[in-house]
């Protein structure tokens, strides 16, 4: 059963967009309504258009527009409020605050549309965490009101396992998995569903039982394997590594892999 909202995170350059795109390719292959989306940073529009990939492109204004309008019921009096100098001051030193506006707009548009998933190319590791933290952190200062109805709408979704799939892709080495292991521990600890480990760009499970390979392979691979055995013994069987792809184009990689996100929906 596919989720209707799915979290790609990770440290930078992990390759959550690769992953993302290829997640959002896997949905659309198989039927479903999907838009991939890349938070509060400019997605990468010319892939995206290249592969035909829908794309969701939230502003962080109109995000802003769009939900104070619906407080007020007026998306005229919305755009005028949140051109007030104060107001958007108040917006920018409030931590949090701009995330908790965009994750509510997602979680409006699934809620609109039962069919619609969104694939959330979201920020890295640090930032990620201050996003799942959000919602609890205000509503533990806003104990009534509007704001408080929303938060319980996203807590609704969000900890709903059918509902949210989050991935915590790692590189293989072990100090990316310990990072990862931290992460998923963290985000464990606010009362989501465990998000899943991911190994992605590895090598081992493609050429581990190959012969002749050059030395430094023959090193990437017994580094690789030490992380495999380190998983298996504390966490268990290391399912659904995502390979290296021997290509350089962006389009290509997403293509190959592609495949391998089955595994993942």
């Amino acid at each position: 059963m596919h989720k209707r909202l799915y979290i790609i995170t990770g440290k930078g350059g992990v390759g959550k967009t690769i992953v993302s795109l290829a997640l959002t390719k896997q949905l659309i292959a198989k039927g479903k309504k999907v838009l991939y989306n890349h938070f509060d940073q400019d997605p990468p529009s010319q892939l995206c258009a290249a592969m035909n990939i829908p794309v969701l492109k939230l502003e962080e204004d109109e995000s802003l527009k769009t939900y104070v309008g619906k407080k007020l019921h007026s998306q005229n009096l919305g755009s005028w409020v949140v051109k007030v100098p104060f107001f958007h001051s108040l917006f920018n030193i409030i931590p949090g605050l701009k995330n908790l506006v965009i994750l509510g707009h997602l979680i409006d548009m699934l809620n609109e549309d039962p069919e619609l998933s969104i694939v959330l190319d979201s920020p890295s590791s640090g930032h990620v965490l201050t996003l799942f933290e959000t919602p609890r952190n205000f509503k533990n200062i806003f104990k009534t009101g509007p704001l408080v109805e929303d938060i319980k709408k996203i807590n609704k979704m969000t900890k709903d396992p059918n509902v949210l799939k989050i991935i915590i892709l790692f590189l293989p080495t072990l100090m990316a998995l310990n990072e990862g292991i931290e992460l998923q521990t963290k985000i464990k600890t606010l009362d989501y569903s465990a998000p899943h480990l991911v190994m992605n760009n590895s090598f081992f499970h493609q050429l581990k039982n190959w012969h002749g390979l050059p030395e430094f392979l023959k090193q990437k691979l017994a580094l690789e394997e030490k992380v495999v055995n380190w998983y298996e013994k504390d966490l268990g069987e290391l399912k659904h590594p995502i390979p290296h792809i021997f290509e350089e184009k962006a389009k290509d990689i997403v293509a190959q892999i592609t495949p391998y996100m089955e595994n993942l929906l």
